[in-house]
Protein backbone atom coordinates (compact mmCIF):
# COMPACT_ATOMS: atom_id res chain seq x y z
CA UNK A 1 0.00 0.00 0.00
CA UNK A 2 2.76 2.38 0.15
CA UNK A 3 1.83 3.25 -3.23
CA UNK A 4 0.17 6.64 -2.91
CA UNK A 5 -0.77 8.63 -5.62
CA UNK A 6 -3.31 11.30 -6.16
CA UNK A 7 -6.05 10.67 -9.49
CA UNK A 8 -8.80 12.07 -11.73
CA UNK A 9 -11.30 9.69 -10.85
CA UNK A 10 -10.09 6.45 -11.42
CA UNK A 11 -13.77 5.07 -11.66
CA UNK A 12 -15.05 7.22 -14.02
CA UNK A 13 -17.45 5.29 -16.29
CA UNK A 14 -17.13 1.84 -14.49
CA UNK A 15 -20.05 -0.03 -12.91
CA UNK A 16 -19.00 1.31 -9.81
CA UNK A 17 -20.37 2.50 -6.61
CA UNK A 18 -20.03 6.80 -6.39
CA UNK A 19 -18.49 6.46 -10.17
CA UNK A 20 -20.02 9.38 -11.44
CA UNK A 21 -20.26 10.93 -8.04
CA UNK A 22 -16.02 11.56 -7.66
CA UNK A 23 -15.49 15.33 -8.19
CA UNK A 24 -12.13 16.52 -9.34
CA UNK A 25 -8.78 15.04 -7.58
CA UNK A 26 -8.83 12.36 -5.07
CA UNK A 27 -6.60 10.73 -3.20
CA UNK A 28 -6.07 6.92 -3.81
CA UNK A 29 -4.45 4.03 -2.33
CA UNK A 30 -3.08 1.25 -4.44
CA UNK A 31 -3.70 -1.72 -2.07
CA UNK A 32 -1.95 -4.71 -2.84
CA UNK A 33 -1.34 -8.55 -1.79
CA UNK A 34 -5.16 -8.98 -1.19
CA UNK A 35 -6.60 -12.43 -0.68
CA UNK A 36 -8.63 -13.67 -3.78
CA UNK A 37 -11.70 -14.09 -1.39
CA UNK A 38 -11.44 -9.97 -0.36
CA UNK A 39 -14.52 -8.31 -1.93
CA UNK A 40 -15.18 -4.09 -1.60
CA UNK A 41 -17.29 -4.02 1.36
CA UNK A 42 -14.81 -6.18 3.46
CA UNK A 43 -12.12 -3.20 2.65
CA UNK A 44 -14.91 -0.69 3.53
CA UNK A 45 -15.30 -2.15 6.84
CA UNK A 46 -11.42 -2.00 7.40
CA UNK A 47 -10.74 1.79 6.11
CA UNK A 48 -13.94 2.81 6.98
CA UNK A 49 -13.24 2.39 10.86
CA UNK A 50 -10.73 5.29 10.28
CA UNK A 51 -11.75 7.64 7.45
CA UNK A 52 -14.58 8.14 5.32
CA UNK A 53 -13.95 5.91 2.25
CA UNK A 54 -15.55 7.51 -1.21
CA UNK A 55 -14.91 4.65 -3.17
CA UNK A 56 -13.44 1.55 -3.63
CA UNK A 57 -12.54 -0.99 -6.51
CA UNK A 58 -10.79 -4.43 -6.36
CA UNK A 59 -9.60 -5.46 -10.10
CA UNK A 60 -10.84 -8.83 -11.30
CA UNK A 61 -10.20 -11.46 -14.61
CA UNK A 62 -12.60 -10.82 -17.10
CA UNK A 63 -15.08 -12.80 -16.59
CA UNK A 64 -15.26 -11.18 -12.91
CA UNK A 65 -14.89 -14.53 -10.46
CA UNK A 66 -11.43 -14.14 -9.08
CA UNK A 67 -9.95 -11.08 -7.72
CA UNK A 68 -6.54 -10.39 -9.30
CA UNK A 69 -5.51 -9.56 -5.44
CA UNK A 70 -5.47 -5.62 -5.77
CA UNK A 71 -7.52 -2.91 -5.77
CA UNK A 72 -7.54 1.47 -4.65
CA UNK A 73 -9.28 2.75 -2.45
CA UNK A 74 -10.29 6.21 -2.89
CA UNK A 75 -10.23 8.56 0.76
CA UNK A 76 -11.51 11.67 0.87
CA UNK A 77 -8.23 13.68 1.46
CA UNK A 78 -4.94 13.78 1.02
CA UNK A 79 -4.19 13.62 5.26
CA UNK A 80 -7.16 10.77 5.47
CA UNK A 81 -4.94 8.75 3.01
CA UNK A 82 -1.57 9.37 4.45
CA UNK A 83 -2.94 7.78 7.22
CA UNK A 84 -4.02 4.84 6.01
CA UNK A 85 -0.76 3.75 4.55
CA UNK A 86 0.33 4.64 8.30
CA UNK A 87 -1.83 2.30 9.61
CA UNK A 88 -2.23 -0.85 6.81
CA UNK A 89 0.82 -0.71 5.10
CA UNK A 90 1.98 -4.09 5.65
CA UNK A 91 -1.24 -4.94 7.97
CA UNK A 92 -2.41 -8.38 8.46
CA UNK A 93 -5.70 -8.84 6.61
CA UNK A 94 -7.41 -11.81 5.69
CA UNK A 95 -4.71 -13.92 5.87
CA UNK A 96 -2.40 -11.77 4.07
CA UNK A 97 -0.24 -8.56 4.30
CA UNK A 98 -1.46 -5.80 2.61
CA UNK A 99 0.94 -3.76 0.52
Amino acid sequence: MAHFRSHNNPFQGQNHPNSNNMMGPVNVLFVGNLSFFCEERDLQNLFGQYAPVQSIRIVRNDDKTRSLMYGFVAMASNQEAMEMVKLFNDHLFMGRRMK
